[in-house]
């Protein structure tokens, strides 16, 4: 890991049987969150992604815009989500809501 400006790391994960491909990931130090992560062959940027305008919902900080980019840096992709604390009433209410059904579901075992 090196320093890359306040609060900012940048963190290098490379294969051992393929020293021209590289995964370099900026990591926010002070809210615990990846920035970008970018994915290099033979020195070069194959696709990078972005992640931006983070919120902080339940302790977590949350990216609520996320941009991928190819290798000519265009925007290919731009994911915007929301994120919203639960209580504990409204998370049982939606586990119930997504198990409804189950019961008739054919479920598959290993």
């Amino acid at each position: 890991m090196a320093e890359h400006g306040p609060d900012r790391v940048l963190l290098t994960l490379q294969p051992v049987r393929e020293p021209t491909l590289e995964v370099r990931v900026i990591i926010d130090t002070k809210r615990h969150v990846i920035v970008s992560i970018e994915h290099r062959s033979g020195g070069r940027v194959n696709s990078r992604m972005r992640f931006d305008e983070f919120v902080e919902v339940a302790g977590s900080w949350w990216a609520t815009r996320i941009e991928t980019f190819d290798a000519d840096d265009r925007l290919v992709a731009l994911t915007k989500q929301s994120v919203k604390g639960l209580s504990a009433e409204e998370v049982s209410q939606r586990i119930n809501t997504e198990l409804a059904g189950r019961e008739r579901a054919l479920l598959l075992n290993d």
